[in-house]
């Protein structure tokens, strides 16, 4: 994982662009993508599970260079960032199927053990009602 932001993502980045240019009122980084699409299921089907759970890897690692990157330039320590994921064209056929859920559940295992407390609100939008919070 030492190398991975020297890896050549370009293909990946293309098909699935994340956003790193997003500040909130504070100068805080946001990371944003489109996590409706990612055909998680056909990556998963096509062999491609492994590579798309580095490309996540990736854009975790991005994402936190980005929010240090952010802190130097403006002077402010900043420690974490948003994450505004758009969910259309969500599917769970295609997201959430079961040869999908390894995939989820390593991208939360990474979260959790490698950037803990790196995301200060998680916003999703063009979200449908399996993901409404009350």
């Amino acid at each position: 994982m030492d190398n991975i932001l020297q890896e050549d993502w370009s293909s990946w980045i293309r098909k699935y662009p994340i956003s790193l240019n997003i500040r909130d009122f504070e100068g805080r980084p946001t990371m944003s993508t489109v996590i409706g699409r990612i055909d998680f299921r056909k990556h998963v089907l096509n062999g491609k599970k492994d590579e798309l759970d580095r490309y996540i890897l990736y854009c975790y690692e991005r994402s936190l260079y980005n929010i240090h990157h952010v802190s130097k330039l403006s002077g402010k320590e900043f420690v974490d960032g948003y994450l505004l994921l758009n969910l259309f064209g969500y599917t769970p056929q295609r997201h959430a199927c079961l040869a999908c859920m390894p995939s989820w559940v390593k991208l939360i295992q990474n979260y959790e053990r490698h950037y803990p407390q790196s995301v200060t609100r998680i916003i999703m939008i063009n979200s449908n009602l399996s993901f409404s919070f009350y």
